[in-house]
């Protein structure tokens, strides 16, 4: 085989494999938005807060594959720990933990230094979130969080306040 076709043969591979990645997720097409959608999407969720990243890490987890093998697999979740400050369903503290990675692609990629309004689901003490739910950087969810109306618990930001 010549170099020329290495080369070919493994830019198709590489492609075809990041082709699968991405089409991996999919998500239904966002609804417009209005009041109907922001209620539905607080219904459906188990928490809804407004926060920012403190700690954002990797974390191992043993999944099974197909329970008749015992097919085990080892992947890296992304944990994401929140400072949260405004809360309108399901947050009573201050910190909260999010899974923001479920190994099929819709991982949310969270970034220290933003705030967002989270759309959270699952039991409250193992929530996650993903690209198909309603959580966005707080720039991009102003009428959002104005449909969301008052929050039911506000957090005082010890972390922002300058003596």
């Amino acid at each position: 085989m010549s170099h020329y076709n290495v080369i070919a043969v493994t830019v198709l591979a590489v492609v075809a494999l990041f082709a699968s990645e991405a089409a991996a997720c999919s998500c239904a097409p966002p609804e417009q938005p209005s009041q109907a959608v922001t209620d539905k999407a607080v219904a459906s969720a188990t928490a809804v807060f407004l926060g920012y990243p403190v700690v954002i890490r990797l974390e191992p987890v043993t999944v099974t594959l197909r329970e008749r093998t015992f097919d085990m697999r080892t992947i890296a979740i992304v944990r994401t720990q929140f400072r949260v400050l405004r809360s309108w369903k399901g947050v009573d503290s201050p910190l909260v933990w999010i899974t923001a990675s479920e190994g099929r692609g819709c991982e949310y990629e969270f970034e220290i230094g933003r705030s967002y309004v989270v759309y959270a689901y699952g039991h409250s003490a193992a929530l996650t979130t993903n690209t198909c739910s309603r959580t966005r950087p707080e720039t991009d969810s102003i009428f959002e969080m104005e449909r969301l109306g008052p929050p039911h618990k506000t957090f005082l930001d010890s972390d922002r306040i300058k003596w």
